[in-house]
């Protein structure tokens, strides 16, 4: 079968080069006697693309040929179907006929090979015979549109994945067509000739390309495809994942540093759009991943540090290392945020201490030691870490009072007045208020 692949137009005598043996006279009402033995064919074409529709629909204006396989003498006959894709070919001699149909920009069905025995199919000959004086149907016939030939103009925008600025250093390969032109904007522009080496792509279009990207500094990528089509601009946009490197530090704990679990601190990279990996050992070490850096290309990055009970820590202008990693020589010491607390106490009497015993009344917290002398039954400690997360302070602090009530009796021996009476307030987590009013204590 030679079926052609290229857009094909007839008109005139040299339509029927293309689909008939050699270019000859139409004989007209050879082989029989003129309008009494001769006969007609009859058929519809359609095609399975027309006027931008996808689908089985009627072809107008497909030259149909039609050539006698029992020369000689040589006879041929041509028409043009209709608007609703039917055609008559009138006046034929008697005998078995090939027909074949062609129009621009479709694949021809032709009239010089295939075989005998094959009646109707996508670029393969139809076959029917002429009954004296008698109307014979063809087989109804469907067009494959052709893809177009010629170039495509491929814009590929290229940016990182991570900061969403352009990349202007990679390159970009389509098909066969390559460039490492990328402006200082990211766009890539690439002149691919279009594939059309695939005769059973649906309805005509062309091939798919691969597009494959390298930028020094991000992962290649080749998992992106684009459909080029001929005399049109196809625009893509691909962005690319920088490649990673580790920075590597300490955090430290400026005070109250057994009461705060390191592990639990945040580190985020606050100018890039990534979830970064990041491992914080229990003795504050840390490690991050952020985008390495290029020979072309420096990245700097803001590291900031969070915590609930601690002061934010940033890090600026963090350059990350081309490749591998590097230690920040600046050790990471975050505060505590600090409240004073203001607490009342009442003795077992309902009365206010005011320190008449032999030792001053006191309010102390158990894991800090902090402590403040107790004056008309009130305290204030200052200073008090907030967002407590390990060790004695995981579950909150502890308050523990001890005052003198002298209206009590000490039994003794021997009897005596006044006794030492003590109160308890646990879990306090308080919050980061200036001053944090603490609940009513009673001693026992």
């Amino acid at each position: 079968m030679a079926t052609s692949k290229r857009k094909t137009s007839f008109t005139g005598a040299s339509a029927l080069a293309g689909l008939v043996l050699t270019a000859v006279a139409i004989i007209v009402g050879c082989g029989g006697n003129a309008g009494v033995d001769n006969g007609t064919v009859t058929g519809k074409v359609f095609s399975n693309f027309s006027q931008g529709v996808a689908g089985r629909v009627p072809e107008s204006g497909v030259t149909i040929v039609a050539q006698r396989e029992t020369d000689p003498p040589q006879v041929v006959r041509t028409g043009l179907t209709d608007s609703n894709g039917e055609y008559v070919l009138g006046d034929l001699p008697t005998g078995a006929y090939v027909i074949g149909f062609a129009k621009d920009g479709f694949q021809t069905i032709d009239t010089r090979s295939g075989a005998t025995a094959q009646r109707t199919a996508l670029g393969e000959q139809v076959r029917v015979f002429v009954e004296p004086g008698g109307v014979s149907l063809a087989p109804e016939v469907t067009l494959r549109k052709l893809a177009g030939v010629g170039n495509s103009t491929v814009i590929v925008t290229i940016f990182d994945r991570i900061t969403g600025q352009p990349i202007n250093n990679a390159t970009v390969t389509v098909g066969t067509a390559t460039t490492s032109n990328g402006g200082n904007n990211g766009v890539y522009t690439l002149e691919v000739p279009v594939n059309v080496n695939n005769p059973e792509a649906p309805f005509g279009q062309p091939n798919s390309e691969r597009i494959i990207v390298a930028a020094d500094g991000f992962a290649a990528d080749s998992a992106n495809f684009v459909v080029p089509i001929a005399d049109q601009t196809v625009r893509t946009t691909i962005s690319l994942r920088p490649e990673q490197a580790i920075i590597q530090g300490i955090i430290r704990v400026a005070q109250f540093e057994q009461l705060y679990n390191r592990q639990t601190i945040l580190i985020n990279v606050s100018n890039a759009n990534l979830n970064e990996q990041q491992t914080i050992n229990p003795d504050g070490s840390f490690t991050i991943t952020v985008p390495r850096s290029t020979p072309s290309l420096t990245r700097q990055f803001n590291l900031v540090f969070t915590h609930p009970g601690l002061d934010t820590f940033t890090l600026s202008n963090v350059v990350a290392p081309v490749g591998g990693g590097r230690t920040l020589s600046q050790v990471v010491e975050m505060r505590p945020r600090l409240v004073d607390l203001v607490g009342n106490v009442i003795d077992s009497l309902g009365q206010a201490p005011n320190n008449l015993g032999p030792v001053a009344d006191t309010a102390t917290i158990l894991q800090t030691g902090q402590q403040s002398t107790i004056i008309n039954g009130t305290y204030t400690i200052p200073q008090v870490p907030v967002g407590t997360d390990a060790g004695a302070g995981a579950g909150g602090l502890t308050i523990q009072v001890r005052v003198f009530n002298p209206s009590r009796v000490n039994p003794g021996p021997p009897p005596r007045n006044g006794v030492e009476e003590q109160g308890e307030l646990a879990g306090v987590s308080p919050l980061t208020d200036t001053i944090f009013q603490l609940p009513l204590i009673i001693t026992q």
